[in-house]
């Protein structure tokens, strides 16, 4: 049989198709011989996921010792810099305040910026030195010489999980050479305005959702590759739906998704505050939700009605993680999916629009609602509440009217795409489509 590579190398990603899409690599495997593409800290986790599937035409490639050109970084930075969104700006100037060098480096970066983040000219251009650069003998070493001989004869089709991965990059660039048909794909939705340009056009790209076309139309025009707007792989099945409780024993569920000190150096001092304030409130349950990868050391003790929960990438699946979020009254957070995590699931929430300590204007989280794209464009379109003070989040807790706080199910659909439709054919389908 033909191949079909498939290149996982987050933790994320692999969570999303193999956990909650597991029926996609059964539909493809029938047809097709798989290869894996991943390294070796995510290869027993996917073995173990494989578990479920009758894998013998299914291998695992473990891509290792893996090394970019200094000509692929230069040229990378080039096109993320030069890219037009207002996230990419903000990103800038928030490393302005480090050492020497990153002072040295950001008038350069906002020159490339303002200079050229229109041009399609310099795009083109730096993506073919990409291209002309790449040494295949040198990705063919990473294979080893079976596998690059097979995948030489054989391959019919790639599928690329994030394009703006590094790994899955030079995986999409060995296939651009080879003339491998190329179905390729962001992890997230905010990846096409935060993080640069795309260094290698699919020959399909695989979009999550309404917003994640239109954010491809706006900042990344005259690719010339087909668009296919399906579901992200995250909320493909997701059906769980709040279960009311009108007892008169009720506690309510509130919970802070945090983002971690590295996105938000406001987060830690807001959980410390969120345990204070659980103190007025004991007949209510509070909850602090850690970021998978970027957890904090809780220092504190914790109020007898605050809790510590995390959903691990690679040891919790998305059913768990949402069986879980399903059963809150509120969520409340910052710039991050949680909070479409939750709008999807028809849970009330709130963006947090304040900080406790008030942070540097560029390094706070506050601008996820002006500068970063991507949440700017949720606050907007879906109307959620942003609260503003301290004072506000007192009265809401006392009031806990939390429904008035649901997001619209249209709207939210609009950043998640459609959860109905079924996802593992339709990509079969893009796969077929060479």
């Amino acid at each position: 049989m033909k191949i079909v590579l498939i290149t996982l190398f987050e933790a994320q990603v692999i969570r999303n198709f193999l956990s909650n899409n597991i029926e996609f690599l059964k539909n493809v495997s029938i047809n097709y011989d798989v290869m894996i593409f991943t390294d070796k800290s995510n290869s027993a986790t996917i073995s173990n996921l494989l578990k479920y599937v009758d894998y013998g035409n299914i291998s695992i490639v473990e891509f290792d010792n893996f090394a970019t050109s200094s000509i692929y970084k230069f040229c990378s930075s080039i096109l993320k810099w030069t890219h037009q969104s207002s996230s990419i700006y903000r990103e800038i100037l928030s490393t302005a305040q480090g050492n020497k060098k990153s002072r040295f480096r950001t008038p350069v970066k906002m020159l490339l910026h303002l200079s050229l983040r229109k041009s399609h000219v310099i795009e083109k251009l730096v993506k073919s030195v990409i291209l002309k650069t790449f040494n295949i003998n040198r990705f063919n070493s990473y294979l080893g010489a079976q596998t690059a001989d097979l995948v030489a004869r054989e391959c019919e089709s790639l599928f690329v999980t994030s394009l703006t991965n590094v790994k899955d990059i030079h995986v999409a660039l060995y296939a651009k050479i080879m003339r491998i048909h190329t179905i390729g794909t962001v992890r997230s939705w905010d990846n096409l305005s935060s993080h640069g340009r795309l260094v290698v056009n699919p020959d399909v790209f695989y979009s999550h959702s309404d917003f994640m076309s239109n954010t491809l139309e706006k900042f990344h025009p005259y690719q010339g590759f087909k668009v296919h707007t399906l579901v992200a792989p995250n909320y493909q099945k997701v059906s769980y739906t709040k279960k009311s409780d009108s007892s008169e024993n009720k506690m309510f569920k509130i919970g802070y998704a945090c983002m971690g000190a590295r996105v938000n150096p406001d987060d830690y001092r807001f959980i410390v505050e969120f345990n204070e304030l659980a103190k007025s409130f004991p007949n209510q349950l509070f909850y602090v939700i850690q970021h998978p990868s970027f957890p904090h050391e809780i220092e504190f003790v914790l109020n007898v009605n605050v809790k510590i929960i995390k959903f691990d990438y690679g040891t919790s699946s998305l059913e768990d993680y949402y069986t879980e979020l399903s059963t809150f009254d509120l969520i409340l957070g910052g710039g991050t999916s949680a909070l479409l995590d939750a709008a999807v699931l028809k849970v009330p929430v709130i963006y947090i629009g304040f900080e406790y300590q008030r942070q540097g204007y560029w390094n706070s989280a506050l601008r996820y609602q002006d500068y970063m794209y991507h949440f700017k464009q949720f606050i907007q379109i879906t109307n959620i509440h942003v609260c503003r003070s301290h004072s506000e989040l007192v009265r809401i807790l006392q009031v806990q009217n939390y429904n008035l706080f649901i997001i619209n199910s249209v709207l939210a659909t609009y950043f998640s795409g459609s959860i109905v439709l079924d996802l593992p054919s339709r990509l079969i389908e893009l796969i077929n489509q060479k």
